[in-house]
């Protein structure tokens, strides 16, 4: 049977603001997505780690920030688009898709019980990471430079949580700042207490 999609209206208020959706919030969309419909660039399933959680109707142009309206995409799809938008005919189908998902991710999200799985709450395995394998992959980003961001991932491998305070007084960054620099890079863990082997020659953090 064919499924007619009614055209997008958009909102009369543009007042739409983004919700900051958390890390459990993006697991349970990435889970809810039918990975036969979604798939990544190379064809086949794509890595939580390696996806956005994308707006199918950009806020720019009157999409919601809501369930509705929103998907776990590949990254490369996301930084596909161009001016941010994508084919009518796409478009179409990723907003059914979205629809589809809506109260599947909201019935997670609502359950005291779900949790992000010690394999997908980091990009990498935090107790066996070594410096020179997260940097095949990391390097300078925005205002992070190169050595601030070695300086970060040397000491997250080493202390983990512990590491925080000292980072902000010896990089002079705020602890969201500092914090959101290692969720980018998809090693943030609060339950992360750091390598001890990695520690020696490093300044001590007690």
């Amino acid at each position: 049977m064919k499924v007619t999609i009614p055209p997008y209206e958009k909102p009369k208020k543009s007042s739409n603001l983004r919700i900051q959706r958390s890390k459990l919030e993006r697991y349970a969309a990435w889970l809810a997505v039918d990975k036969k419909d979604v798939v990544g660039p190379d064809g086949g399933e794509f890595n939580f780690h390696d996806g956005h959680l994308d707006h199918i109707v950009p806020l720019a142009v009157g999409g919601l920030d809501d369930w509705e309206n929103l998907l776990f995409i590949p990254a490369m799809w996301n930084l596909g688009k161009g001016k941010g938008v994508f084919s009518e005919a796409t478009e179409t189908r990723l907003r059914k898709l979205a629809r589809d998902n809506a109260a599947s991710i909201r019935e997670m999200i609502a359950d005291k019980s779900f949790s992000i799985p010690e394999e997908h709450a980091t990009r990498y395995n935090l107790r066996k990471a070594t410096l020179d394998e997260i940097f095949a992959d990391v390097g300078a980003t925005g205002t992070w430079g190169l050595d601030a961001t070695k300086t970060l991932v040397t000491y997250w491998l080493a202390y983990g949580m512990k590491a925080i305070e000292w980072l902000m007084r010896f990089l002079g960054r705020t602890g969201q700042s500092i914090r959101a620099k290692i969720s980018s890079v998809g090693l943030y863990n609060n339950d992360f207490y750091g390598q001890p082997d990695l520690r020696d020659g490093l300044e001590i953090i007690k």
